[in-house]
């Protein structure tokens, strides 16, 4: 009897241990995720300020051509990826012609589970250049747990 009540009870430990440890993975995917989108928005806009690897038509080309200015306006807007829903604000600072440091705030996030895993205020610094028409990003300072955080540093075309 007392073999039996031990086996349950291993039993019943390793289903509860199973579904906690099944859970804490869930949310940590879906957090990778959210971060994940967050990074690549803000390599959106470091892409964006820095004219890296955009192939605009010259401002001189667009008055010359007969494009009005609502249509201009109207493309530009579309090629802007919308701010994450999980970033409060985004600012940068250019350091150089072609380096700039981009910051970016994150609100509270709660995982798929409710519980809290970003505290509001959070910041997210990448640091980018552009060479060759190439952007290279890599991670500045960061006080969000790094397991969330993707791999940043490999060049984007």
């Amino acid at each position: 009897m007392l073999r039996l009540v031990s086996i349950t009870g291993i039993a019943l430990a390793m289903v509860v241990g199973f579904v906690a440890l099944s859970t804490q993975m869930r949310d940590d995917y879906y957090m990778r995720s959210r971060v994940s989108e967050a990074v690549s928005y803000l390599n959106s806009v470091a892409q964006r300020e820095l004219n890296c690897g955009i192939t605009d038509m010259d401002q001189s080309t667009m008055k010359q051509s007969t494009i009005d200015q609502s249509t201009m306006d109207q493309s530009e807007n579309e090629l802007q990826v919308p701010k994450p829903a999980v970033l409060s604000s985004v600012s940068y600072e250019k350091t150089d012609a072609n380096a700039i440091n981009i910051v970016g705030v994150f609100y509270d996030v709660k995982g798929e589970s409710g519980k809290l895993r970003i505290k509001q205020g959070r910041k997210f610094t990448l640091n980018c250049t552009c060479s060759d028409n190439t952007l290279q990003c890599k991670r500045g300072f960061t006080d969000i747990n790094k397991n969330y955080i993707p791999h940043v540093g490999a060049a984007k075309p």
